[in-house]
């Protein structure tokens, strides 16, 4: 269990829900970069239990204004830096 102890994790753009499931196992992840993945909505399941994240930011993700509020409840001393959807949208047609 060598990656239990990381702290900061930013992810790339290939990264979508599924990715998450390998994440959710970290218990000291205090920052994490999605900027500019496919993680949507559905993908904040896997995020809940992380409590000790104090940083994150999903800019330029497909993760709805309905997802930024969940987030907001479950991660309420966290800083969640976002983008809005059409931001996303066109950083995708950028990307793809």
């Amino acid at each position: 269990q060598p990656l239990k102890n990381i702290t900061h994790l930013y992810l790339g753009t290939k990264i979508g829900n599924k990715g998450l499931e390998y994440i959710k196992v970290l218990p000291n992840l205090t920052e994490l970069g999605l900027e500019w993945t496919k993680v949507n909505d559905d993908g904040i399941v896997h995020l809940a239990a992380m409590k000790n994240l104090k940083n994150f930011s999903i800019r330029c993700t497909h993760i709805s204004d309905v997802g930024i509020e969940k987030l907001k409840k479950c991660f309420p001393d966290c800083l969640i830096y976002h983008s809005d959807l059409e931001e996303a949208k066109h950083h995708e047609f950028l990307f793809n």
